[in-house]
């Protein structure tokens, strides 16, 4: 996985990430519901991975007032963003949150946002953050599953190996309880190829592949995905998110 270019493609999004990331927004949403319905409202030191530019922090700022907040990602040019349009308290840590030392202790909630899928090693990652939290401490995230937009693999071949959320027993081991898990299946439409291909730019999800694509080659897909995934609403686009809730034990 090549993180410089993830780090690259997500930069770039920066000011049209919120606004075309519509499934992540949902997603986000989702979380602040599961958390408050599953474990109450009561955080005092929270740490987000994979902030971007701040689509789940505001939701984390206004529903858990109080908490102490420390932002990770891996694009530091989001800090200026997440500190001039949310709040200049937020803790900002830059970096790769799987190789890292920064990360603080004490904590009572790890929380993530579409962010996990570009681990390397979800299990690895899980291994560290333990020891960070507080005895019954939660970590509560939502990725993207296998089967995640089938209509490219099946045109370009699987761009990441997605966690899968019937491994995660094996992959808490016998640190962390499973409060929730669950899967499901949104699909987005548009007008044409060409639209589908300038949503996954404005989300940096573009990264997702590491061809360079010529302008004749990008037409040309755009033209045959058209051409196997027109519908009545235009083409579709299948995203596969999971939500997952532990407790340390």
């Amino acid at each position: 996985m090549d993180k410089a270019r993830i780090q690259q493609r997500f930069k770039k999004s920066l000011l049209t990430y919120n606004t075309h990331a519509k499934v992540q927004a949902q997603m986000a949403e989702c979380l602040i519901e599961l958390l408050i319905k599953t474990t109450g409202h009561t955080y005092n030191r929270i740490l987000e991975i994979g902030c971007g530019p701040g689509l789940l922090t505001r939701k984390l700022m206004q529903h858990f007032r109080g908490a102490r907040l420390f932002a990770n990602d891996l694009v530091d040019d989001f800090q200026d963003h997440i500190h001039q349009t949310i709040s200049p308290n937020i803790q900002f840590i830059p970096g790769d949150a799987e190789t890292i030392s920064g990360f603080p202790g004490q904590l009572d909630l790890v929380v993530s946002n579409a962010a996990f899928q570009w681990m390397i090693s979800l299990e690895t990652l899980l291994k560290k953050l333990e020891p960070l939290l507080m005895p019954k401490g939660i970590i509560a995230f939502s990725s993207f599953g296998p089967g995640h937009f089938p209509e490219i693999a099946r045109l370009l071949g699987p761009g990441l190996t997605y966690p899968d959320p019937e491994n995660m027993p094996a992959l808490c081991g016998s640190a962390f309880d499973i409060l929730f898990r669950r899967s499901e299946s949104i699909v987005l439409y548009f007008p044409n190829g060409l639209a589908m291909l300038r949503h996954l730019k404005s989300t940096g999800v573009n990264s997702l592949y590491q061809t360079a694509w010529s302008k004749s080659a990008l037409l040309a897909f755009a033209a045959d995905y058209e051409r196997r995934y027109k519908c009545p609403q235009g083409v579709s686009l299948t995203y596969h998110p999971f939500y997952c809730l532990l407790r340390k034990k």
